[in-house]
């Protein structure tokens, strides 16, 4: 686990295999904002709490230490919408983001949205 002022990374393990992770990190001209950046669960081992606990890890050993958190996901990531509620996370915005590159010869969009607590 990695864990200071402005960098947060945790790890899921079960039986010596890596099941999930969480990263975040703190806002380089806002310090009291910070980012989850990522969390994944493998899965093999969705729908057993991991991605709870992990998430929940982030809020006491990192968010806690700022006044607003900030999260990014995909509009229809139900699961990670309905976890994220849980914890009254509330939508602010919704964003499309759109990603070209020009061996890809098409355009990818995500429509996303932001939460903040």
């Amino acid at each position: 686990m990695i864990n200071n002022s402005n960098n947060y990374c945790k790890v899921a393990e079960i039986n010596g295999k890596l099941c999930g992770f969480i990263i975040g990190q703190t806002d380089v001209l806002n310090p009291k904002l910070c980012y989850l950046s990522l969390i994944a669960v493998s899965e093999d081992y969705s729908g057993k709490s991991i991605g709870k606990e992990l998430f929940k890890a982030f809020i006491q050993d990192f968010g806690r230490h700022h006044e607003l958190i900030e999260i990014g996901t995909q509009i229809n990531n139900f699961s990670a919408n309905k976890l994220y509620s849980k914890y009254n996370f509330k939508l602010v915005d919704n964003v499309i983001t759109m990603h070209w590159h020009k061996s890809w010869k098409c355009l990818i969009v995500l429509i996303s949205k932001k939460n903040i607590i």
